[in-house]
């Protein structure tokens, strides 16, 4: 992908691509976590920023035309509309259906997703990982005594 100094190549795979009435692309990630994610961290969710900016450069192009008709996707070549992506949570439902957490479009030209990606690019690139606090994250972590970002991890000989 076009992201960073020096472009980023990733690797993986959809749960489920499917096209809206409108042509549409929604990218679905079926989950079997038993809590939703915070609705707070849904707009910059990162695996499905990423999903969105996978297909927005280009990841469906070699789908085959056969399947691409079945789909309801546009001819290679043509543009896809992004419709967004959602977290389907298996584990979770209202009523007879699972819970869906969705994420709207990325939208086109530099996004949030294109620009943590040139971040995290950059920190592989220079091995600089600094320490970051998360409070949601850092109270059940089994390595806080070893964080930096904390007294008890910090170097205690000079």
């Amino acid at each position: 992908m076009p992201v960073g100094a020096h472009g980023v190549r990733l690797r993986g795979s959809f749960d489920r691509v499917e096209v809206d009435s409108d042509g549409a692309v929604h990218i679905a990630d079926l989950k079997t976590q038993k809590s939703p994610v915070p609705k707070h961290d849904l707009p910059e969710h990162p695996q499905m920023g990423v999903y969105q900016l996978a297909v927005r450069e280009g990841a469906l192009d070699s789908v085959p035309e056969p399947v691409r008709d079945s789909l309801g996707l546009p001819p290679v070549g043509e543009p896809l509309q992004l419709a967004g992506a959602e977290l389907v949570l298996l584990r979770l439902t209202r009523g007879d259906s699972p819970q869906v957490q969705q994420q709207r479009a990325i939208g086109d030209g530099v996004t949030w997703v294109d620009l943590a990606l040139t971040e995290a690019d950059q920190v592989v690139r220079t091995e600089t990982f600094p320490a970051r606090p998360n409070p949601s994250t850092c109270r059940t972590c089994d390595v806080k005594v070893a964080c930096p970002a904390y007294d008890e991890g910090r170097e205690v000989l000079p």
